[in-house]
């Protein structure tokens, strides 16, 4: 959770006193936990600590078991075609073989799978980049964020409909996160 505000009141004595739990960012992006004296009647606002650098990996793993899910898929529907038109496996044993034999309904999730070895790639490279080196923070979280949900947008796109204005949208789309992450990590290391 990148913002959280909750109010409390401390006592029914002090029910004119409202301690406040605020939750942001310092200037760097580094989260801070410190206790700052301003607030009503001298009551210090707590300021804690909610994103951490380590949850960069979510969106990590999220985009590696979309990876999984597709590869799946693919198998199912390439399995299921094969048994269904009982194609003798030696048609298919190359891929050029199989592209002539295997629809090409069939094999959108094959093609998808080649996309998310790809760009992602390189996203896997730089997260963990930015976590080794200490330098995630929120705009890093949410640029892989962003890169991992149009992420699973062209997949399901790519592998249902194919319509591919919509599949190129979402792929650009996509991109501007990743790239996003891999100026800023490169700025970062040559303190431009």
């Amino acid at each position: 959770m990148l913002w959280q505000w909750s109010w409390a009141e401390p006592t029914r004595a002090h029910r004119d006193h409202v301690a406040k739990v605020v939750s942001m960012p310092d200037i760097s992006g580094i989260w801070m936990a410190t206790n700052c004296a301003h607030s009503v009647f001298d009551q210090p606002v707590k300021v804690t600590r909610y994103v951490t650098e380590s949850n960069i990996f979510l969106p990590f793993f999220g985009t590696m078991i979309l990876t999984l899910v597709v590869w799946i898929y693919m198998y199912v529907r390439r399995l299921s075609y094969l048994h269904a038109n009982k194609v003798d496996h030696a048609s298919i044993a190359t891929p050029v073989a199989g592209a002539r034999v295997i629809p090409h309904e069939v094999s959108l999730a094959a093609y998808n799978l080649r996309n998310l070895l790809e760009l992602p790639i390189l996203f896997y490279a730089v997260c963990l980049y930015l976590f080794l080196t200490g330098n995630v923070d929120s705009v890093q979280i949410a640029s892989a964020w962003w890169f991992f949900v149009f992420r699973v947008g062209h997949t399901v796109v790519h592998c249902t409909s194919n319509y591919v204005p919509l599949r190129f949208s979402l792929y650009i789309l996509s991109s501007v996160g990743l790239w996003i992450m891999v100026v800023r990590a490169a700025v970062g290391a040559f303190g431009w």
